[in-house]
């Protein structure tokens, strides 16, 4: 039977959640499949309790994440998986393994539909019907031929409110740190190389730069 989870507006309350889950998570060291609904309703509860924001305990979701050792960017994934939890998705639930476990919760119209005021499961259900095939895959194009809000929306999603391209970058380096250790290595492979192409395009480029404002 799945757990129940209540919505927590008290803020002591909230606080001792979020320290208690994180400690878990980080003696967890990486093996946290199990904690994801802990850590995501822990999350909740913070937002919910005001205990991330300005003037409050987490400044900014840079600074939650710090306490569980993860990219802000998966703070924003438990926000919404959390959402999920107190709106009545049960964790032993195929909703749940695909908003968790296939990311589908960072959908855009997954994401609207969960932190609507008036949300339920069968609204994120049937959100999630336009974003993903039956076995939680991602469609790769909605029936108007234009691409899924899923694919095309998703990073733009995770950098929501950020406008510094140097923030934007540092969020999905923090991406790309915890994603590339799951590749193997023909995986690795690509990806180094497609990085070495950004390096070496940006020292060039920045070079240049730099010898014409020398010359001028």
């Amino acid at each position: 039977m799945s757990e129940s989870y209540a919505r927590v507006s008290d803020p002591k309350v909230a606080d001792t959640l979020v320290k208690r889950t994180a400690k878990s998570y980080r003696t967890a060291a990486g093996k946290v499949r199990n904690l994801t609904a802990d850590a995501a309703y822990a999350t909740e509860c913070a937002y919910s309790a005001g205990l991330i924001g300005k003037d409050a305990t987490y400044p900014t979701a840079r600074d939650y994440a710090a306490t569980y050792d993860v990219a802000p960017a998966t703070v924003t994934l438990w926000k919404r998986l959390g959402r999920a939890l107190v709106v009545g998705v049960t964790t032993d639930s195929p909703v749940w393994q695909v908003l968790a476990f296939k990311a589908a919760a960072n959908d855009k119209a997954v994401a609207d539909a969960i932190m609507a005021d008036d949300a339920t499961v069968e609204t994120i259900t049937a959100a999630i019907a336009t974003t993903r095939e039956p076995d939680g895959k991602r469609r790769t194009a909605a029936k108007d031929g234009k691409p899924n809000d899923g694919t095309t929306d998703a990073p733009t999603d995770v950098l929501a409110g950020v406008t510094d391209p140097t923030d934007q970058a540092m969020i999905l380096v923090g991406m790309l740190d915890k994603i590339v250790k799951g590749t193997d290595r023909e995986g690795w492979a690509k990806i180094e190389s497609a990085l070495d192409k950004i390096v070496k395009r940006e020292v060039t480029v920045r070079a240049k730069a730099d010898k014409a404002a020398a010359a001028a």
